[in-house]
């Protein structure tokens, strides 16, 4: 029986955009040819300055959303100030919060479909984790409320 014919694998080239053979030899000597070096020298450059464009524009676009959030916030206090009423309310709300977490905190914790949770043995770790939850919940809340005081 006789040998089917295989061509011989072919390597790409991404800098070059050329095909060669893919074996060693073929390899080294296109990797030390003056234009695959160029190529290579070019687009590190294009990486270089792409790479520094966007800093740039991440930086401008830090500030433009700085600029919009104290225009936010000193509009918001403009609003505060001509309606008290919405400050207290606001604060209300937020104490109702805190005393709602506190009264969970102190009061017997439930399962998940009501019953006691000693009765159940509810998992500790769940537990502290609900309970860092609501307290990191109420310290968010607490600082909103002296923001707005």
């Amino acid at each position: 029986m006789s040998e089917y014919w295989k061509s011989l694998p072919k390597k790409y080239c991404d800098f070059c955009k050329c095909w060669f053979a893919d074996n060693k030899a073929s390899v080294e000597f296109h990797e030390r040819g003056f234009r695959h070096q160029l190529n290579v020298k070019r687009k590190l450059q294009d990486l270089q300055k792409k790479g520094s464009k966007q800093e740039r524009e991440d930086q401008k676009y830090n500030i433009e959303m700085m600029k919009i959030e104290s225009q936010a916030m000193k509009a918001f206090h403009t609003d505060v100030n001509q309606n008290p009423s919405l400050a207290k309310e606001l604060a209300t709300n937020i104490s109702l919060f805190k005393k709602s977490t506190k009264t969970e905190s102190t009061a017997k914790s439930l399962g998940r479909f009501g019953e006691d949770s000693s009765a159940s043995e509810e998992s500790s770790t769940l537990v502290v984790g609900r309970q860092r939850a609501l307290e990191t919940i109420a310290k968010k809340m607490e600082k909103k409320s002296k923001w707005l005081e």
